[in-house]
């Protein structure tokens, strides 16, 4: 078979661009994200320009599929060469709208949602990926990332393999942090929707975020098909027992099939924006046409709201495959990786169609019945057209179907009908969590906190379980690990102490406290802590793994090989980080060849890792241009993945070689590229523990030199980079600055306030200490005053900042003062537009003002692309036409009232707001049937009402102007 095919290109394609990142970071004590240290991409244009993207390919006899690493990794095409069109979605233009944690998020394609929440931070920023073709002549995109929060790791092998019509994805999560972390992950694929597509779902139940629900047939639904649902929903299925799911169009006769072990990928999840106006609404700000789409997911989780936990050094995988299917008629019933198969009654007999992801002459398609042998047929199966296989059965017979290739191998074996087992539907998706009586109960609050990645309420209920039973050493445990990955390492020592006193061999203390001991560069200590974490089996490739670290601190690299390689053969744990550990000893100990031998394996393979590129250019004798070169071309967030690894060989007391390879990669990179602040700070650092410190001056002199936004430093090894900067030059504002922000990001907050009003006092133009500070005090602090001096000094150091001005503006009519929030947005000068949040709230502080026309001349002028669910310039439209037909009516006008009355029951295209299927418009219909009242159109007055009686209780408003619909309809006598 031909080997498949592997090549990059550039792609244009129209774009609507973002305007700049927002430069201010979001830290989660403050503003409730997870996002740190990524900035907001909040500000979209809607002015559409021709971007040249550079693409990936991969292309075999079936398939073609595109990959766009600068966006995610995106899979932007698959195209199915069979049928000659895409396979899933394809959006033509790329149009961000406000769905991601950050913001912007694009439809189309495939998208690896990693999280932690919603729509990955990385939906609209570049990951690594490259293309690697296999000795099999398959050939695949390895697309991975390390997230900047958790600095935990995924990958994506997307394969294609010559004579198979699917897409072989291997998905691995994993943690290389000494610390655990949660994780989710979503294969997150659109499909363009029309009246026939329905959801191919092998399940009795469901659920949305809300509820649990049957499954196909609800409220008189039939929730397979997509014409039924009303509005946005999620569904999630619940308890499936097969390995497949999918989607199907009844007018196209064209659908996609997954596959995954459904005890390892349970996460069966479908998508629709509905029916109502609001979806399409939805759906307008992603595309400039008029093509819908759904979404199918797959994810190694339930929902979207689940979480598991991977431990120190653990990892998770698993495979799926998707292919597409076409000419089943009405969808399928049963599929495997290798065949999807369609039943159809009809005529008295049964007709199987079975479409096959290769080519299997000769395979035997045979059709039981208790045990006994109805049919059996010999058929080509090939990619290019369904086999047909008719029998002659009574309709809605059980039949056992079994499909084997020529050389028995098993393609698919089930009962047909498809026997789907009845569950048990449970009454409630959420329940309360009861009140923890003991310290075993405070603490399972804390860790489910944990879980969901709510440090604040973890720490809170650990706290309260350690003071309710001093010696209970799983919260002692949990804190002391908070503290460590805050970088409180002393707080943390005193309660390992605590706990250690009352179990001598609790291996987790032991485990923390030697990582303690090595980040306090003591590391005789931390061999010993090591040692003694390794005795135990939970924790022994950890502790080995930490004893190994602290012996390449001393230089005792053949001591170092021989531990790192005891653990790495002694478990599963901890694979990556061990292999990476033992390659380097195994290069500084001697064994050269052998190093670059095992790393170059791992290359070849393909993944996208730094440390074993880094473990040949050392061996080649230091060859880090070539390296820079080379990983350069498939880095996504290279300063990130440079600094990290710099820390890697610095905790392995490799200072010399962090400092040379961080010169190679982002010093003394490509020509013209501007030097950013911390890789000087981390090179000034290294050459000071290398014994350097003429050079640690000069390196500190350049940062001091050197400044740039986005400067959002977050690895908590970090913190002694920066306070050796300050230690030696405390006037460096900047360094205050970026130190306040990393201890911001641990969470650390008045230690953060402290290292921002150094920088302030220091340099009054640091526009992000003023604004970080005046959250602070808004947010945590709640002194309103201080927030607004702090906001004011920030608009003075960055008049550009409508950030800055939103927040100010907020504090002033938070502080009552809402005539000056309105000066304040009207003498903004911004360049190129106006956020839309900034222009709600000056809509808003207009109505407020009682100051309608101002308000929706605000509106009128601005050019909206909501947050997804987000209504809130449609409420103030409402609100201010409203609010000025009162005033028309109340001045006897009521012909004029009567139009703004009309006017709040529309939904403006400008404001990217559409009309639900439960709109909350009894307000708007209640005033219109006064108008109408007071005009004397008595019956036109009474449909408004009776409109507006109908309306769903959506919130208290809308219940009380049904209240008032309702009591003009009781209480006037009003003709039919």
């Amino acid at each position: 078979m031909t080997p498949v095919k592997t090549w990059a290109d550039q792609v244009v394609i129209p774009t609507y661009p973002l305007h700049p990142e927002d430069v201010n970071p979001r830290f989660f004590e403050l503003e409730g994200t997870l996002i740190y240290p990524y900035p907001m991409q909040d500000h979209l244009s809607r002015v559409k320009a021709a971007r040249t993207y550079q693409a990936l390919f991969l292309e075999n006899e079936f398939i073609r599929a595109m990959c766009i690493p600068s966006l995610g990794g995106r899979i932007l095409s698959v195209y199915d060469k069979i049928r000659g069109r895409e396979m899933f979605y394809r959006n033509r233009v790329i149009k961000p709208g406000l769905i991601a944690l950050r913001g912007a998020w694009f439809s189309g394609g495939i998208e690896w949602n990693r999280g932690p929440q919603s729509h990955t931070v990385t939906s609209y920023s570049p990951v690594d990926v490259l293309t690697v073709e296999h000795p099999d002549g398959s050939a695949s995109f390895v697309i991975g990332d390390t997230e900047m929060n958790f600095r935990t790791g995924w990958e994506v092998k997307f394969t294609l393999h010559p004579g198979r019509a699917f897409i072989d994805e291997r998905v691995t999560i994993f943690n290389p942090t000494d610390f655990p972390h949660s994780y989710y992950f979503w294969t997150n694929t659109a499909f363009q929707y029309t009246s026939g597509t329905r959801f191919c779902y092998p399940i009795k139940a469901a659920s949305d975020h809300d509820r649990f629900f049957p499954w196909p047939i609800y409220q008189s639904r039939d929730l397979r098909c997509l014409k039924n649902y009303p509005d946005a929903t999620p569904v999630f299925a619940y308890s499936c027992p097969f390995d497949f799911f999918g989607v199907y169009d009844l007018k196209e006769d064209y659908g996609v099939v997954q596959c995954a072990n459904h005890h390892v990928v349970p996460g069966k999840k479908a998508w629709t924006w509905g029916q109502s106006d609001a979806g399409r609404m939805s759906q307008t700000a992603l595309t400039d046409d008029w093509n819908s789409y759904i979404e199918v997911q797959s994810g190694p989780l339930r929902t979207q709201t689940d979480y598991a936990v991977l431990g120190p050094g653990q990892e998770v995988t698993w495979r799926e495959w998707w292919y597409p299917v076409a000419g089943l008629g009405t969808g399928f019933e049963y599929a495997t990786k290798d065949v999807a198969v369609e039943r159809a009654d009809r005529d008295g007999k049964v007709q199987f169609r079975v479409a096959t992801t290769a080519a299997h002459p000769g395979a035997r398609f045979e059709v039981r019945r208790n045990a006994t042998s109805l049919s059996a047929n010999y058929v080509d199966l090939t990619p290019d057209t369904p086999a047909q296989v008719d029998v002659r059965l009574e309709a809605d017979c059980l039949v056992e179907v079994k499909i084997t290739a020529a050389d028995g191998r098993l393609l698919a074996e089930y009962h047909s009908p498809l026997e789907i087992p009845d569950v048990q539907i449970p009454t409630e998706l959420h329940s309360e969590w009861p009140e923890p009586k003991s310290a075993d109960d405070m603490h399972a609050r804390g860790a489910e906190f944990d879980r969901l990645m709510d440090r604040v309420n973890a720490r809170k209920w650990y706290w309260r379980a350690s003071d309710s039973e001093p010696s209970h050493i799983r919260s002692l445990v949990a804190l002391a690990r908070l503290d460590v990955q805050a970088g409180l390492y002393e707080v943390a020592d005193e309660r390992l102490a605590s706990a250690l006193a009352s179990k001598p061999d609790e291996s987790l203390a032991w485990y923390l406290r030697g990582i303690v001991r090595l980040r306090q560069d003591r590391s005789d200590d931390a061999f010993a802590c090591g040692i003694k974490a390794s005795t135990h089996r939970d924790t022994e490739s950890l502790g080995l793994g930490l004893a190994a670290r602290a012996k390449m601190r001393q230089g005792a690299f053949q001591e170092a090989f021989t531990t790192f390689s005891a653990a790495y053969e002694r478990g599963d744990l901890d694979r990556v980080r061990l292999f990476e550990w033992m390659i380097l000893a195994m290069h500084f100990s001697g064994e050269s060849i052998r190093a670059r031998s095992l790393a170059e394996e791992v290359i070849t393979a393909g993944n996208t890792r730094l440390v074993p590129r880094a473990v040949v250019a050392l061996v080649d004798g230091g060859a880090w241009k070539r390296f820079a070169a080379e990983t350069r071309a498939y880095l996504g967030e290279f300063e990130f993945a440079y600094l990290e690894l710099g820390l890697c060989l610095a905790d392995l007391g490799l200072f010399d070689e962090a400092t040379t390879m961080l010169r190679a990669t982002l010093i003394e990179g490509p020509l013209n590229e501007v030097v950013r602040p911390l890789p000087l700070y981390h090179v000034a650092y290294y050459a000071a523990r290398a014994g350097n410190d003429d050079a640690a001056t000069e390196w500190l002199r350049r940062a001091q030199s050197t400044f740039d936004d986005y400067v959002f430093p977050s690895q908590v090894d970090a913190l002694a980079i920066l306070d050796y900067a300050i230690e030696r030059h405390p006037t460096d504002a900047r360094a205050h600055l970026y130190l306040g922000n990393l201890l911001g990001g641990l969470g650390r907050l008045d230690d953060a306030v402290r290292q921002w009003k150094q920088a302030v006092q220091q340099d009054q133009t640091l526009s992000v200490a003023f604004r970080n500070l005046g959250i602070d005090a808004w947010k945590r602090q709640g002194v309103l005053n201080d927030a607004a001096d702090w906001f004011r000094q920030g608009v003075v150091a960055r008049p550009s900042d409508q950030v800055m001005h939103r927040d100010l503006a907020n504090v002033l009519i938070d502080l009552g003062k809402r005539q000056e929030a309105i000066s304040l947005l009207k003498s903004m000068s911004p360049a190129p537009s106006l956020r839309n949040d900034v222009t709600t709230v000056l809509a808003r502080a207009y109505l407020d003002e009682h100051q309608c026309d101002e308000s929706l001349d605000v509106l009128e002028t601005a050019t909206y692309s909501n947050w997804e669910g987000d209504i809130d310039n449609w409420l103030v439209f409402v609100g201010a036409h409203v609010e000025r037909g009162r005033g028309r009516l109340e001045d006897g006008d009521a012909l004029q009232a009567l139009d703004d009355f009309e006017a709040a029951l529309t939904y403006p295209e400008h404001l990217h707001v559409g009309r639900p299927s439960r709109p909350r418009e009894a307000k708007a219909l209640y005033w219109k049937g006064c108008a109408l009242a007071a005009l004397s159109r008595a019956s036109e007055a009474r449909v408004a009402w009776q409109a507006g009686a109908a309306g769903a209780p959506m919130n208290e408003e809308q219940r009380v102007y049904i209240s008032k619909c309702e009591e003009q309809l009781e209480t006037e006598s009003w003709p039919a």
